[in-house]
């Protein structure tokens, strides 16, 4: 076994941290971007295939 100073294993499992909490926030902030251009293009998709039907 190699003994591993503390500030090391810290600094690690800081960066480790961050790195993880960096992806979660990004796939979370990209999940509510996309679920709220989801919501406004499927309203102005159902309003045009309204027209579109109307037209055809």
């Amino acid at each position: 076994m190699v003994s591993i100073p503390d500030s090391v294993v810290k600094y690690r499992l800081q960066v480790f941290l961050q790195s993880v909490s960096g992806v979660l926030t990004h796939d979370f902030l990209f999940i509510l971007l996309l679920s709220t251009g989801w919501r406004l293009s499927g309203k102005r998709k159902f309003r045009h295939q309204k027209t579109v039907r109307r037209g055809g």
